[in-house]
């Protein structure tokens, strides 16, 4: 038995009209309306590149009804379009009802990888990434990471295509990643058939530390003159310098020629410890303020992010420290205790420490709530301490 087939569609009349004429077709199977942000991107996308397809409409007693696209023809009256083309036909009773829900339901949204070639086609184009945002009804946000699936290993764009989408921050750190990393990441971390791919793992594999050239004191003469190559953060903001590196012994190295040729003569250099503590000389005291005259500088290059930084400080006079002190109580014929030494404190002691106080910080504000201008006063108490970090959100965030 052959299955029944369908009558054709009947022939339609293509017109010009206003579409705010149309009558609405009480059949229709959408009740439920898009939402709001799906709605102005429709409207955005016919503002740019007008109604690319016509609603089918028929006519009855003089007025045209909408058979098949109301909401694109509620959104070309909110895009302000004078005119749109419709087709014309006749209606059908046994078979519209049908059509109109298999015209809404058999809609599917289009995958990313069918987006980002679609982006691709128009940038071939010389269509501007503004430009294509406008059309699209997307963010230059939205633009730019679609287009990072140009530089995503063959084999992960499959994945992709699959439906597996990478976080944002996943899939930029991925396109980043040399073409040979990434295909040495895949092929130990490639999902089993019919599985999901652990983005976050192979994301932390091509991981690598970036360098920023805000950070930098060299100038970009100096950044060429040691091969640093700078790259650009799609989603910093847009207001600041996003340059950044992640060739490290390139970008210390001219870090540490600046600091050379650049230090003052009240100006050392020292070494800055993995908790970012700066290594003064004995005897040396922090300055908070301004330094004087007969004051010292210390810089540092921290070995996490490379930035420069300064410590003023002075060294204790002989007249003022605890040795001319005892000098002096002798030259009276008094005795005194020997001082005492203290070893300088591990990192473990570091942590000791620092766990007392954030126990005795709870404790303390557990029985006495304070307002908000204490509570800001404790934190910059807090962050003027050395061993103080903020652990926030999971680590994969």
């Amino acid at each position: 038995m052959k299955p029944m087939q369908a009558n054709p569609m009947p022939d339609m009349q293509l017109r010009e009209i206003d579409p705010r004429i149309l009558k609405f077709d009480d059949d229709n199977p959408r009740r439920i309306a898009a939402d709001e942000y799906e709605d102005a991107q429709l409207i955005a996308s016919i503002r740019i590149v007008g109604l690319l397809q016509p609603p089918i409409v028929y006519e009855k007693d003089g007025d045209l009804y909408v058979k098949y696209g109301k909401r694109r023809t509620l959104c070309a009256i909110a895009a302000d379009l004078a005119t749109i083309n419709v087709l014309v036909t006749e209606k059908d009773d046994d078979l519209d009802a049908m059509r109109a829900y298999a015209e809404n339901a058999a809609r599917a949204p289009m995958s990313p990888i069918d987006e980002w070639r679609a982006i691709e086609a128009l940038a071939r184009k010389n269509w501007t990434e503004q430009a294509i945002a406008d059309a699209l009804a997307l963010t230059i946000r939205d633009v730019k990471r679609l287009r990072l699936l140009g530089q995503i290993h063959p084999p992960m764009l499959e994945q992709i295509a699959l439906g597996d989408m990478p976080r944002e921050q996943e899939l930029k750190t991925i396109a980043l990643a040399p073409m040979k990393e990434q295909a040495e990441v895949w092929k130990a971390r490639k999902p089993k058939k019919g599985q999901q791919a652990s983005w976050w793992e192979i994301a932390r594999a091509l991981q690598k530390t970036k360098f920023l050239a805000s950070d930098a004191r060299f100038s970009d003469e100096d950044a060429r003159a040691f091969a640093i190559s700078w790259e650009d953060d799609l989603f910093g903001p847009a207001d600041k310098d996003n340059r950044f590196t992640s060739n490290r012994e390139a970008f210390f190295a001219a870090q540490q020629a600046w600091l050379e040729a650049n230090l003052p003569k009240n100006g050392t250099i020292v070494e800055m410890n993995d908790y970012g503590q700066i290594k003064l000389p004995a005897k040396a005291e922090h300055i908070y303020g301004k330094p004087g005259k007969k004051d010292f500088i210390a810089f540092a290059i921290n070995q996490n992010n490379g930035r420069i930084h300064e410590q003023p400080y002075r060294l204790a006079s002989p007249a003022n420290s605890k040795a001319g002190q005892q000098n002096d109580a002798q030259a009276d014929g008094e005795t005194t205790a020997p001082a005492k030494t203290r070893p300088d404190l591990t990192s473990k002691g570091w942590d000791m420490i620092g766990e007392f106080r954030t126990e005795a910080l709870h404790k303390a504000l557990a029985g006495n709530p304070i307002d908000d201008l204490q509570l800001i006063g404790l934190l910059v108490l807090a962050f003027s301490a050395q061993n103080v970090d903020v652990k926030a959100g999971h680590p994969y965030v």
